[in-house]
């Protein structure tokens, strides 16, 4: 994440992330930045615009019910190939299962990054600093 200007009067609260994505909290707004496979999105939202702040997990339960499906169908079918598929598809499932943060704002956008790498801790301790000073 790059570094982020402050304005007068302004201090860094907390931050979390690494260098291609992250959210910066201060003493007056929330900024988060994202780049996901060439594209990107920087999002600043004020204290005072912030309407709600969770953790989420974003999965694709398709591919759950795919490899159910396939399962089913080489049992059916006796083929090791359907099974090898279904195996794949079950193994794409738990890889693309991400942890977000999201800070949404009224009526405006939302700030969704994916933090894989912390704990949950970590996580609920950074929206805890977010509740905190929108509060204040």
């Amino acid at each position: 994440m790059n570094k982020m200007n402050l304005m007068a009067g302004e201090e860094e609260i907390a931050s979390i992330g690494d260098s291609i994505s992250g959210i910066m909290l201060t003493n007056k707004r929330v900024r988060g930045e994202m780049s996901v496979l060439g594209a990107s999105d920087l999002i600043s939202i004020t204290l005072n615009s912030i309407s709600s702040c969770g953790l989420t997990t974003k999965s694709y339960p398709l591919l759950l019910v795919l490899a159910v499906i396939a399962v089913l169908s080489a049992f059916f079918a006796e083929s090791w190939q359907i099974a090898f598929g279904a195996l794949i598809l079950g193994a794409i499932y738990f890889f693309t299962r991400k942890a977000v943060i999201s800070i949404a704002s009224n009526g405006g956008l939302e700030i969704a990054c994916p933090v894989a790498d912390l704990s949950k801790a970590k996580l609920l301790e950074f929206i805890e600093k977010v509740e905190s000073e929108k509060s204040k």
